[in-house]
């Protein structure tokens, strides 16, 4: 059975099943929500999948970047600060 995740909901941590990110646009509905098609295609296969749109949006949630790495350290892409637990 696939496990759906959404933010701000903790990533399990401990799960040995394939986890894959459903990147795209997610603007609010402006978007198609191609998402919820895709999980429910795969609602019995053993995978987690990170679905970033949220079923419930709350527009007073300030959105915020990720933090950029120095230029020239790692050729100045984005990289993570740790593993994380959420998104």
């Amino acid at each position: 059975m696939a496990i759906e995740i959404q933010p701000p909901q903790r990533i399990p941590t401990r799960n040995a099943a394939p986890c894959f990110f459903l990147a795209g646009s997610a603007d609010n509905e402006q978007a198609e929500t191609w998402q919820r098609a895709f999980v429910e295609a795969l609602e019995s296969s053993d995978c987690v999948l990170l679905n970033p749109r949220r079923t419930r949006w709350n527009s007073r949630i300030e959105q915020g970047s990720p933090t950029r790495s120095s230029a020239g350290k790692s050729g100045g892409g984005w990289t993570a600060k740790r593993q994380p637990d959420s998104f």
